[in-house]
């Protein structure tokens, strides 16, 4: 592990509701459970109903088992002064990591806690950006040093390298929640891609490194852990990618959403603990979020108001969807959300 202490920018959080509502917050917040924000939006409840998000069935699919007809409370995540901003990660606290461009166009990592943002920098990295955060508090991501890039672990100010052996970039994109007991202490468990005689998955634990390929596929990469171990993840055949889904036995299955165009393929970004797996997709009419249930149906979701909709990431109870939107007016900059589900 690094002796390396993670650079903490302090920078009051500006949180976006449909309207503007500021919530200030000072240096790095504790882990203290559910965000302060995240109740206060009960006020907003009756002007958020259900068409707040526009979920449309798939084609030749049925509804999702996530409960769509439930309350749903969303919010704009945009990093105080930067040009865009993507929201990456959530754990079951409502604490959120991702990374933002700033005016110079470098990339930091940044966590967002009770209402107030904290920059993440790797000591003298090119850029920084996070991916994950479990339960314990620990924040995983990738950062470059010349010319490699490099995983990482955050956990209690210190940085831990995660570099495949042998290979010249190494990038975590997902993390399960659990992998760690209540102090944040054991091994992290992550997942992502490593760069060695092609593109390769991996994931890593207490039992080290183990490589994910999906047979007859090649550029596989891994984005996300369920209970027990489920992996997702995408890989390409012939130019268009698929989604996959490993079974805690080692099975894969592969999948695609419906009228997905072959050019760009399907996007996996995440799993719960019941099997719902979410990602976005391109078809004839535009960029599209989805989820998958354990039965294999899928939905497609999409927010109102926007040109592009992706869904970065899910926590593991599914009930805090994370990622980032695009609108009309400005088509080339990403903004982050948080979108709450009961």
């Amino acid at each position: 592990m690094s002796d390396d202490r993670f650079f903490v920018q302090r920078f009051p959080g500006t949180v976006l509701y449909f309207a503007l509502v500021s919530v200030l917050g000072c240096g790095l917040p504790e882990k203290k459970g559910p965000p302060e924000f995240a109740t206060s939006l009960g006020a907003l409840e009756e002007d958020q109903n259900d068409e707040a998000f526009d979920v449309e069935p798939a084609p030749e699919a049925g509804p999702d088992d996530q409960g769509d007809d439930g309350a749903h409370r969303f919010i704009t995540v945009d990093y105080p002064g930067s040009i865009e901003s993507v929201v990456k990660g959530a754990n079951s606290d409502g604490d959120v990591v991702g990374f933002y461009q700033d005016v110079g166009k470098r990339f930091h990592g940044f966590l967002l806690r009770q209402g107030s943002f904290s920059t993440i920098d790797f000591p003298g990295a090119l850029f920084t950006r996070c991916t994950g955060i479990n339960d314990a508090g620990a924040i995983g991501g990738f950062y470059q040093l010349g010319t490699r890039q490099h995983g990482f672990v955050l956990r209690h100010g210190n940085f831990e390298t995660i570099d495949y052996p042998g290979a010249l970039h190494t990038n975590v994109w997902g993390m399960y929640a659990g992998g760690e007991d209540e102090d944040g202490e054991g091994t992290a468990d992550v997942v992502g891609l490593y760069v060695k005689n092609g593109v390769h998955g991996f994931r890593h634990n207490e039992n080290g490194y183990a490589p994910i390929d999906v047979a007859g596929g090649i550029n596989t990469s891994a984005w996300g852990v369920g209970r027990k171990g489920a992996i997702v993840g995408q890989y390409v055949t012939g130019g268009t990618t698929h989604g996959f889904l490993r079974s805690v036995d080692g099975v894969d299955t592969s999948f695609d959403v419906p009228g997905t165009l072959a050019s760009v393929g399907t996007q996996v970004r995440g799993i719960t603990s019941r099997g719902v797996i979410v990602g976005w997709f391109t078809d004839a009419k535009g960029t599209h979020s989805f989820s998958r249930s354990q039965d294999g149906l899928f939905t497609t979701i999409n927010l109102p108001g926007v040109s592009i909709t992706q869904i970065d990431g899910i926590n593991l109870s599914g009930s805090l969807i994370v990622g980032d939107y695009f609108t009309a007016a400005a088509p080339t900059v990403k903004h982050g959300f948080m979108w709450w589900q009961e």
